[in-house]
This record gives C-alpha cells, sequence and structure tokens, in this order.
C-alpha cells in the first residue's frame, strides 16, 4: 500500500522516469519489512543460553541464499532475452504478463512461508509427506482451476492496460499455466526446506536458472515473448520435479501422488468454464 501511495504521488507529480517509480516500490517494501519485524518482535521468544554462532547460522543460511538469487534471476533473466532478441516495443506488454503472474502467485509465496515452521514440525515427527499432501495438493488443485478459468480472457486483461498490448496474449496464457505448476513448485520447496537440506535446495534453483538461460537462447530468437513465457513455464515444471525428487532422495515419502493429478484437472475445468463464459459474453454483446 506504501509503495502504491508513493507511486501515485509521483504520478500526481508528472514524474516519467522510471527510476523514481522504482526506488518508491522499495521503500514502500522497506516500511512494510520495518512494521512486520516491530509487530512481530514482542511475540518472539527469548531463547534461553547461547544461540548458534553466527558462523554458523551463515553456513547454513548461505545457500538458501543463494538459491533466492538463482530464483530471483530465473524469473526476470528473460528481460533481456526479449530486449536483446525481440526489442522495445513487444517488452512492455511482456512484462504486464509477467506482473499478472506475481499477483496470481503471491498466496503460494505467503502460504509456503507461514507453512514452513509446520512442515519443519511435521518433518520432525516423521510426517512430512502427509503434511506436503495436504498443504500442497488443495492450494494446486484451487489455484489451477483459477488460473485455468482467466486463460481465455488473456487479451481483454491486457487491454486494460492499454490498446494494443493483447499482442502478448499468448504469453499470458502461458504465464496463467505457469502460475498453476508454481503452487506445487512452493509447496515443494519449501517442504525440501523444511528438510533443513539447503544445499539440495541450491542445487535445485542453480539448475533451474541453467536451463532458463538456455532454453531462453532458443526459445526467445524463435518464437518471441511466447517463447520467453513458455520457457518460464517449462522451468517452473523442472523446479516442481527437481524439489520432488530431492525430497525423495532425502528419504521423504510423497504421499497421495495421484493427489497432484488435481492441478492439471482443475486447470482443465477451469479453462473449460473460462471458455463457456467468454462465448457467453461474445453472445451477450451481440
Amino acid at each position: 500500500v506504501a509503495g502504491l501511495l508513493f507511486a501515485v504521488v509521483l504520478a500526481a507529480a508528472g514524474t516519467d522516469e522510471a527510476a523514481p517509480y522504482v526506488c518508491a516500490v522499495a521503500a514502500g517494501s522497506t516500511l512494510a519489512n520495518v512494521a512486520l519485524w516491530s509487530a512481530a518482535r514482542a511475540e518472539i521468544p527469548h531463547a534461553e543460553g547461547r544461540g548458534p554462532s553466527a558462523w554458523t547460522l551463515l553456513r547454513v543460511a548461505a545457500p538458501l541464499g543463494v538459491a533466492g538469487l538463482c530464483a530471483q534471476l530465473y524469473f526476470y533473466v528473460d528481460n533481456v532475452f526479449v530486449r536483446a532478441f525481440v526489442g522495445e516495443a513487444e517488452l512492455g506488454p511482456y512484462n504486464v504478463s509477467v506482473r499478472f503472474l506475481s499477483v496470481l502467485i503471491m498466496i503460494a509465496q505467503y502460504a509456503s512461508a507461514a507453512a514452513l515452521p509446520w512442515l519443519a514440525r511435521r518433518h520432525a515427527a516423521g510426517d512430512l509427506g502427509g503434511a506436503l499432501a495436504r498443504l500442497g495438493q488443495p492450494l494446486f488443485g484451487l489455484f489451477a482451476f483459477v488460473a485455468g478459468a482467466l486463460t481465455p480472457f488473456a487479451a481483454p486483461l491486457l487491454d486494460l492496460f492499454h490498446a494494443g498490448f493483447d499482442t502478448a496474449a499468448t504469453s499470458l496464457q502461458w504465464l496463467f499455466a505457469a502460475a498453476a505448476v508454481i503452487y506445487a513448485g512452493s509447496a515443494l520447496v519449501t517442504a525440501l526446506v523444511a528438510t533443513g537440506h539447503t544445499t539440495a535446495m541450491l542445487r535445485v534453483s542453480a539448475t533451474a536458472l541453467a536451463f532458463n538461460v538456455a532454453a531462453n537462447f532458443v526459445a526467445v530468437p524463435r518464437f518471441g515473448v511466447a517463447g520467453a513465457a513458455a520457457t518460464t513455464l517449462a522451468t517452473e515444471a523442472l523446479v516442481a520435479l527437481g524439489a520432488a525428487r530431492e525430497l525423495r532422495r532425502h528419504g521423504v515419502r510423497l504421499a497421495r501422488p495421484l493427489g497432484w493429478s488435481l492441478g492439471p484437472v482443475g486447470y482443465a475445468a477451469g479453462y473449460a468454464a473460462g471458455h463457456a463464459l467468454s462465448v457467453a459474453l461474445v453472445r451477450l454483446a451481440a
């Protein structure tokens, strides 16, 4: 909210350069993090005795930090390829599509982060596979349905921002599918972090980054922004499969594996519902 307020103030002042808006969004995020820390500080229990050393914390956290950087890179590096191979004109509509993806996956990010302590406790109790199924499978199915239902409306959603932005409609359709996959991958990755095997998380993210860069080199020159979006979908699928593989490698048995089919089924059902609605709206407009 603070970032949006700052952006509105800049717009009202007639600012048309990108840098102040980037700073405004960053300032809003910083204020939100400070407010969160202030609110949570009083609720954090004080540990008795000496905690782990700074070196121990750094050694444990460093692989996760690098993995996070890899994840940010494979999420945004496609901009480099779009700018180089397609041009600036397509970059704007494509990034609007990416913003839709970012909004759609917010619940996945927050739900997984909130569930991490619970998943760690379930891992200690030997029931991480069951807990993962209870968390990840319903989220995957539900938001795959939402993503599928939005897919037929890709073009009009983009036109809400600017006439002609529907040139990136195919990209947005690929990214809606990627958003659905992220709901599965987010739960699996969080479960992997809950096991404490941080180097495994780094392997997954580094592999995804290497794949994303290589795939963009091939897909963007040939298919343009649609190729970049399809590469994002493939990368997120690789992350989900890589996290599942690492979990099994470290002895976590995935409970009710057929439950993950809720995602594809939900997406197909959502797409059918969205398509039927779009056809009905066209007929009403006629």
